[in-house]
């Protein structure tokens, strides 16, 4: 059985080190593997502008896993009879407060959109030790691009001569990629 999470248990490496003209060595490390383990949670509301619907969904993201940070976080969605509406495209914070959109990248190709938040990016593990977080993964502690929780919401527009939005909500958990895992 294998257990990923590691809570009272550090794993230890030892790295022996030889070669040529170098004195043989052992360097022992600790190896933090407590992976974070981010779950969206998505939902949708109809509105009307006019003669258009709209679905305005909301994706809440949050990362899991105690005493972890996610990181180089990237968001895939796509709609398969609806346009989504790129420039609806809001990102908050837990508290509500808008990431600045030097924080992240969007690109929209044949009805998906990839968001790629940047490297600075963190989503900090519920109930986490921030300082001691941090301070494992070399982050400053007064970054201010640490968050609990990352709200997005967009819209999709109905498109013409389809009869209702596709409103079924796929397990979005799939469609997050998360460097730490590679």
């Amino acid at each position: 059985m294998v257990k990923d999470d590691f809570e009272s248990i550090t794993p230890k490496l030892t790295t022996n080190l030889t070669g040529d003209n170098i004195e043989e060595k052992q360097i022992p490390s600790d190896i933090y593997i407590n992976s974070p383990k981010l779950k969206i949670d998505k939902t949708f509301e109809s509105n009307y502008k006019g003669e258009e619907e709209r679905l305005k969904y909301t994706l809440d993201v949050t990362n899991e896993r105690k005493d972890s940070i996610a990181k180089k976080v990237t968001l895939l969605e796509k709609t398969t009879n609806g346009r989504l509406d790129k420039d609806s495209i809001k990102v908050k914070d837990g508290n509500g407060i808008d990431i600045p959109k030097e924080n992240y990248d969007i690109v929209e190709e044949n009805g998906k959109i990839t968001l790629k938040f940047k490297d600075d990016i963190y989503i900090l593990g519920k109930n986490s030790n921030k300082n001691d977080i941090l301070n494992k993964n070399n982050i400053p502690l007064n970054s201010n691009k640490i968050y609990d929780k990352i709200n997005i919401t967009y819209d999709v527009v109905k498109e013409k001569g389809k009869d209702s939005i596709d409103t079924t909500i796929i397990n979005s958990n799939d469609n997050i990629i998360d460097e730490n895992r590679k």
